[in-house]
């Protein structure tokens, strides 16, 4: 795309909004801690990101949510509800959601924690 000739940094999920979709692609919660990674990296330079997917519903707040919980050491609810605050159609399908319920209980979400200096 041309904004990469702008200097824009972009990276691409390519998750379906579907039942069977996994968030991640080599190894469990790594799309997830990439995405953590990328919009926390973006912020720290005082950069703006910019999360979006075709709707805008269950996707995008799937990516966002794993910042969220990572940065602000929050839960998944109060990171869909501050989310939702913002956004109210915002909703993972059940399948993302029970994936991000499932990386909330994980040691890798507290390394990446760990890693981004989270606080709360």
């Amino acid at each position: 795309p041309k904004v990469k000739e702008m200097g824009v940094q972009i990276i691409y999920l390519n998750w379906m909004d579907a039942e069977d979709q996994k968030l991640f692609e080599e190894t469990k919660y790594d799309q997830l801690i990439q995405t953590a990674n990328f919009i926390h990296e973006g912020l720290q330079k005082g950069e703006g990101v910019l999360v979006h997917c075709a709707q805008g519903k269950s996707r995008s707040t799937s990516a966002l949510l794993s910042y969220i919980m990572a940065a602000r050491k929050s839960n998944l609810s109060d990171s869909l509800a501050f989310v939702k605050s913002k956004r109210s159609l915002a909703q993972p399908n059940a399948n993302f959601m029970k994936q991000l319920k499932e990386f909330e209980e994980s040691s890798e979400l507290e390394a990446l924690r760990k890693s981004l200096g989270a606080t709360k």
